[in-house]
């Protein structure tokens, strides 16, 4: 089932189109021009625009130009229904981004094929998205600790760099580095022992840090919390309850030893720019 958008300024195609559909459980909503398009568009999002041509006000070629400005409403699939059926007219619309053309008056098993292509394409599409949005997360997140990588803080630290040249607010590092990390995983193992503290130590981190907070896994035991907008004296502040919890929480797999964190800080405070 999807959601599909009629727009059709003769009521009576509308309805066939309504009742053709209708039987396969889509949600149908009709408007009667490209203007009352895009206004339902504003709270609404359907999967499949079916659009007549040539309408009063905004016609079918104005509408798909003024959808593929916006980026949240270019993706939206759109089928041409007309009675225009020049070649040259079909191809202006296939070149505006339309992903079928079918000429009034169409067959009821037509409409729905091209229905049922149109959203198989689109949904298709919609998981390679996620997918592609999904691989992407991953590949700045460390498998072990489920903390941001290496790779996200240079990409953030460049953001967040030129934020506080623009605004003028400080931007504080956090680095903390185990001490004395490869006796543990030489006395304990690194399997699972030292891997799991590195997991334990990245939990503690997450608690004592605001949420505003980003805390990543630098390298093999340094990781750090970057704070937006936080002057050295409060980064400080965390620097010493970090270092505090950590000495203070168990650690299952160390049994005869406290572990212990060292935490660099630097910020940097930059004049606003006119």
């Amino acid at each position: 089932m999807a959601a599909i958008l009629v727009v059709e300024d003769d009521l009576a195609i509308a309805q066939m189109v309504k009742l053709i559909l209708g039987k396969h459980g889509h949600e149908l909503r009709h408007v009667m021009n490209g203007e009352e398009a895009l206004e339902m568009l504003l709270t609404w999002r359907p999967d499949l625009i079916i659009s007549d041509v040539m309408m009063p006000g905004l016609d079918g070629f104005a509408l798909i130009k003024r959808l593929k400005e916006y980026p949240d409403l270019a993706d939206i699939p759109i089928i041409f229904v007309t009675a225009l059926s020049q070649v040259e007219q079909v191809s202006q619309g296939l070149n505006m981004g339309a992903v079928d053309y079918l000429p009034k008056p169409f067959r009821a098993m037509e409409l729905e094929a091209r229905v049922n292509n149109a959203l198989r394409l689109k949904f298709l599409q919609d998981n390679l998205r996620r997918a592609n949005t999904e691989l992407a997360e991953l590949t700045l997140v460390d498998s072990l600790t489920g903390l941001k990588n290496h790779r996200y803080v240079n990409e953030y630290l460049e953001q967040n760099l030129l934020h506080s040249a623009r605004y003028g607010e400080p931007l504080s590092v956090l680095m903390v580095d185990i001490d004395f990390f490869k006796r543990i995983n030489d006395t304990y193992g690194h399997v699972p022992a030292g891997n799991e503290v590195l997991q334990d130590l990245a939990k503690v981190l997450r608690a004592q840090t605001r949420q505003s907070d980003v805390v990543c896994r630098f390298g093999g035991e340094e990781f750090l919390v970057i704070c937006p907008t936080t002057p050295r004296s409060a980064a400080n502040t965390l620097a010493e309850r970090i270092r505090a919890a950590v000495s203070e929480h168990k650690f299952p797999h160390l049994v005869s030893e406290t572990l212990t964190v060292s935490v660099g800080v630097e910020t940097i405070r930059a004049e606003a720019r006119p």
